[in-house]
């Protein structure tokens, strides 16, 4: 497998939100409620409207089978049944429901689609000879106004915003300017938010600039942990990477970041790729996140799962019930791969399917990271477009 840098993952990035935004806008019929469960656990979820806007076929949006008005997948512009423009929504103003608001944050919930104003970062699960690396994410103001970012941590604002960063040109001539809260990420612009990266003590390239979290945020194997809470005043597109550092990094992975207005109850396990043989520690892993407390996630596994690190050991086959609070995240890594496994929760979760190395083929003798946010079952259809 070639190793994934710093402008290779960006690129992959920009092409899975190209991807996300101008998709079709809606399913089938009945695929964005997540009262429909194909878990068989027999936890239950919560109704969800459909319309579309342009998402993933998450609902969103609009009058559904109506021929009312409807909203552009940039939220700028309200459009008729033909798509044709209406209006174009000015300054700051978003569409919401079929009409120009000026709540941009609400539209972008509404639309439930890759447009959002609150993210959750999950560092994921890394061989011990990464741990410590680099965690950072992206956040692109694609508005037309400047962005204010605020990040939480285990339910803690982290004050200092010298961790966030907005970088100028590329490759070995890439500078850094920080980030003004007051003024804000300018429109266009792209900021670089360094989560948590341990030094002294990792073995790959450093974050440019001081981390949010100096130390190791993330968990070595299965066991609980707390993930980032990413903020912003106006509706953005973000992504995570692992491990931040470009070409000098290595074993870099990246993920496009779902905004919790598109996360569902209801989803399907999928991990990175089967086990190493190479790298003996190296395993396939998953992660489930709440930003809800009181969340119950219920899981019923193809294989059986392991346990360790304070989750429950479970037989294949059998359903079992784990309980998170918000921020909390529950991580499994396994040989046995669980992907195919159905998950029901009766507040909306992230999840992320990972490995903490992988080799392509698995007999191959180096191995990169791997993590990509999975979309609820909601989101599933039968078109897609392909990006390279």
């Amino acid at each position: 497998m070639d190793k994934l840098g710093l402008v290779g993952a960006v690129t992959l990035c920009v092409g899975l939100t190209a991807a996300w935004l101008g998709a079709c806008s809606a399913g089938p019929e009945g695929d964005d409620d997540d009262s429909s469960t194909s878990s068989g656990t027999g936890a239950s979820g919560a109704s969800s409207s459909s319309s579309g806007i342009g998402g993933l076929g998450f609902g969103g949006q609009g009058t559904g089978g109506g021929c009312g008005p409807s909203c552009s997948a940039d939220l700028k512009q309200v459009l008729d049944c033909n798509g044709a423009v209406i209006e174009t929504c000015t300054g700051d103003q978003a569409c919401l429901d079929g009409s120009c608001s000026d709540d941009p944050c609400g539209a972008a919930e509404a639309s439930k689609s890759s447009y959002g104003c609150n993210f959750w970062a999950v560092k994921p699960d890394l061989i011990s000879a990464g741990m410590g690396a680099c965690f950072a994410a992206y956040v692109a103001n694609t508005w037309s106004v400047p962005v204010h970012i605020s990040v939480e941590y285990a339910g803690q604002p982290v004050g200092n915003a010298q961790f966030i960063q907005i970088p100028q040109g590329q490759g070995q001539g890439l500078t850094y300017t920080a980030y003004d809260a007051n003024v804000g990420l300018p429109p266009g612009e792209v900021a670089i938010v360094f989560l948590s990266h341990q030094q002294p003590g990792s073995m790959l390239p450093s974050c440019p600039s001081p981390a949010a979290i100096n130390g190791e945020s993330g968990v070595l194997g299965t066991g609980y942990g707390n993930a980032f809470n990413i903020i912003t005043d106006r509706p953005v597109v973000a992504y995570s990477i692992l491990p931040f550092g470009g070409g000098s990094a290595a074993a870099t992975s990246a993920s496009l970041l779902l905004p919790t207005s598109a996360w569902g109850t209801n989803y399907v396990a999928v991990n990175a790729y089967p086990k190493s043989v190479a790298v003996p520690d190296a395993q396939p892993s998953l992660a489930i996140l709440a930003y809800q407390d009181n969340t119950e996630v219920t899981f019923l596994p193809k294989v059986p799962i392991v346990g360790g690190g304070g989750i429950a050991a479970g037989p294949a086959n059998q359903a079992v019930t784990y309980q998170l609070s918000a921020g909390q995240y529950l991580q499994l890594s396994q040989d046995q791969e669980l992907s195919g496994s159905p998950i029901q929760a009766n507040n909306p979760i992230g999840v992320w399917g990972a490995a903490s190395c992988l080799n392509i083929p698995v007999s191959a003798t180096a191995c990169d990271s791997a993590h990509q946010q999975i979309p609820p079952v909601k989101a599933l259809g039968s078109q897609y477009a392909g990006v390279r």
